[in-house]
């Protein structure tokens, strides 16, 4: 695994459909650091620009100067176990509304081919439904209470800030703030993304969204989580 460097090192781990693009992209511009990816054999690899801007919502905009040497964004995924070997550094944990993130998935992978690009554009996702023990669901079960574990343990890691998706939409200029405190001062200002407002954290139109089933399996499943992140979604969806 990399040890640990003079320069600036972050550790980005981040759920699924979560703004993950844009965090990248937005570390990558404000610290003018190498964002890197897990590989095989717990190592990361480059993640180049060109994959950085292509699947992120094409009203994001970014420039991207060259990465300074010492600079590093040690990206992944909560279910990779790469993050767990990585050396003392700042990290941050880029969380989502549940509900909203597993819907988006749906979406995702209901679509006739893969990409990791935004759900919300694709021509099927406005009637999608997500159902309880069809095909999504069943793919995505094993992520469902993966993510429930990684979301009970945040916390425990040293040196590390909870960043929520809706957050960069509602409270911006807080959130990056908070962000630059964590990380160190951006070397470029980061623009606002492009948020998806039709999410059910905002809309509360959960039955269009999910069967009654699918809706509460998320419940019980993400319950913890929802109380601890989410308390206004708690009391929405009864959890208090």
């Amino acid at each position: 695994m990399p040890a640990a460097q003079q320069g600036r090192d972050v550790a980005l781990v981040s759920q699924m459909r979560a703004g993950t693009h844009y965090m990248c992209a937005a570390l990558r511009l404000g610290l003018e650091a190498q964002l890197l990816r897990p590989h095989d054999g717990g190592t990361y690899i480059p993640m180049s620009d060109e994959k950085i801007l292509s699947e992120l919502n094409a009203g994001n905009a970014f420039t991207l100067a060259p990465p300074r040497a010492g600079h590093h964004i040690y990206f992944s995924h909560y279910y990779h176990p790469h993050h767990h070997s990585l050396p003392p550094m700042p990290r941050l944990s880029l969380i989502g509304f549940p509900l909203d993130s597993f819907y988006s998935d749906g979406v995702v992978y209901s679509d006739t081919q893969y990409s990791a690009g935004p759900s919300a554009l694709r021509q099927h996702a406005k009637d999608y439904v997500f159902r309880h023990q069809g095909p999504e669901w069943n793919f995505l079960e094993e992520r469902m209470h993966q993510n429930a574990q990684w979301l009970d343990s945040l916390g425990a890691e040293p040196n590390s800030l909870v960043v929520r998706y809706e957050d960069l939409s509602d409270a911006f200029d807080e959130t990056r703030a908070k962000i630059e405190q964590h990380v160190g001062a951006f070397y470029h200002p980061v623009p606002r993304p492009i948020v998806n407002r039709s999410r059910t954290f905002w809309t509360g139109d959960f039955a269009s969204r999910f069967d009654a089933a699918a809706l509460s399996a998320l419940r019980d499943i993400f319950a913890p989580a929802i109380r601890r992140f989410y308390p206004e979604q708690a009391i929405t969806l009864g959890l208090v």
